[in-house]
């Protein structure tokens, strides 16, 4: 005899179909939220309202982009204070020196020391033409070029300028020097400097701070240092005419140098308190990314002891209406899995 298919037997089915389904995505999501962490119907969790979620998301973009900037300030400054920390050295070491050896009644002993601050004058040179991240750190906004050429350019100008005035004593070479190096108008602002009298750009590395870099090779500290060390170089360079002029003129540098270790202190100073502050905004800039990172966490993580008891719940919930079907159809469970 034919079987009939009552309208009951239907309204079960697709009853047991619905059951099925819904069990099926429940057991799907649970087994999501356990496997990711994060919630599977976000839309649902904020109720459609993103606006709390996509304010936090631009708030960690920008922070990611201010720790970039942040990371670049601060090797800048890291750069420079090591370059200053150098020229600081070459300052401390060679200005008494050239002191005591104008004292001395030694020849020798004058050159040995001229000779030492012309290899002193090519190393600060290299120092101030170092480079962090591809750009000029001295060069003020001239970030692509270097402030000098080399040191014997700057030594073959400074020359140039002592022969051209007809120096021949030492107070005649200290004049001629003392103008190149500090007129506005002399051969070092407009000769051998090549970078910018104006500070590089400040970097923005928070939303209210900003690291500038004010200082140049233009720096009149770093004038009176290249200044002692060429009249250092000059001494055995030059045609000075007896000892006496040769120590006059290094007792002018060795007072020269010892007069810029000052003003060298200062500018250490100023970049070591602009290393503090962008020590202190990376802080506070980690320190509002976590507070972001926690609330974002709040929103769209799950709660993994809850997901888990859903999935347990959907799994019982899945076999009862395979039990059912199976029973109604007389078919084997394992057709359904």
């Amino acid at each position: 005899m034919m079987s009939v298919i009552s309208f009951g037997d239907m309204a079960s089915t697709l009853r047991n179909m619905r059951a099925t389904s819904v069990a099926k995505q429940q057991l799907h999501q649970a087994g999501q939220e356990i496997s990711t962490g994060l919630k599977a119907d976000l839309r649902q969790s904020v109720s459609g309202n993103f606006a709390p979620l996509s304010h936090i998301d631009r708030s960690l973009r920008t922070l990611s982009s201010y720790s970039y900037v942040i990371i670049e300030a601060g090797h800048i400054a890291q750069t420079m204070q090591n370059g200053l920390e150098t020229i600081a050295n070459h300052v401390s070491q060679s200005g008494a020196s050239l002191i005591t050896a104008s004292a001395l009644f030694d020849t020798n002993g004058l050159s040995i020391q001229s000779n030492d601050s012309a290899s002193r004058l090519e190393s600060v040179i290299n120092t101030l033409n170092t480079r962090a991240n591809g750009r000029a750190i001295y060069s003020g906004q001239s970030t692509s070029q270097a402030p000098f050429t080399s040191a014997d350019d700057l030594m073959n100008d400074v020359l140039g300028a002592i022969a051209a005035a007809g120096a021949v004593n030492a107070n005649d070479m200290m004049t001629v020097i003392d103008t190149w190096f500090d007129d506005p108008s002399g051969g070092f602002a407009t000769t051998s400097y090549l970078g910018s009298t104006s500070p590089r750009s400040p970097l923005h590395i928070s939303e209210s701070d900003v690291a500038k870099f004010e200082f140049t090779a233009n720096d009149d500290s770093i004038r009176q240092v290249l200044k002692g060390l060429v009249a250092g170089a000059v001494v055995s360079q030059s045609a000075l005419p007896s000892f006496e002029e040769k120590s006059k003129l290094m007792q002018y540098a060795g007072q020269t140098l010892l007069g810029a270790e000052a003003q060298l202190s200062k500018a250490r100073a100023n970049i070591g308190t602009l290393q503090e502050r962008v020590e202190e905004v990376s802080v506070a800039n980690q320190a509002r990314r976590f507070g972001f990172e926690a609330a974002k966490s709040e929103i769209v993580s799950a709660d993994i002891y809850e997901a888990s008891t859903r999935l347990n719940q959907a799994e019982v919930q899945l076999d009862l209406v395979y039990s059912i079907t199976a029973r109604m159809s007389r078919l084997s469970l394992a057709d359904y899995i």
